[in-house]
């Protein structure tokens, strides 16, 4: 059986966290990367834009971002609604079959909706 991770080594965990911004706040991310970190966002409430690499999505609750190592990106968040995310960076990450660094292959769309990790779901 393969492993998940290339040579077994397991992620480490660099950030977790909640960011809330009331209603009437504005929440903007300007263009920026991550080197050496996987990071992972989890829309719970509100809507907005990222652009990744380029590539612009529309977002809103249940809908996870993933930003692979290095991707450049920038988020702006509707500021008439209130806003909360969960977010998750990695550093280490190394998927067996996969580029280090990458949790998506890069063919795919950056934003995945999050009904697709329920048991049983399917990516394709």
């Amino acid at each position: 059986m393969n492993p998940l991770f290339a040579e077994h080594r397991i992620p480490e965990l660099k950030a977790i966290g909640v960011k809330k911004v009331e209603a009437g706040s504005s929440y903007n991310q300007p263009l920026h990367n991550h080197p050496g970190q996987v990071q992972l966002l989890l829309v719970c409430q509100g809507t907005g834009t990222v652009i990744i690499d380029g590539q612009r999505y529309e977002v809103g609750p249940q809908q996870l971002v993933i930003y692979d190592q290095g991707m450049w990106h920038e988020e702006t968040f509707d500021p008439t609604e209130a806003l909360v995310i969960l977010h998750f960076s990695f550093s280490g990450l190394h998927f067996n079959q996969m580029p280090p660094g990458m949790f998506l292959d890069p063919a795919l769309p950056r934003v995945v909706e999050e009904r697709l990790f329920h048991p049983g779901a399917t990516l394709l």
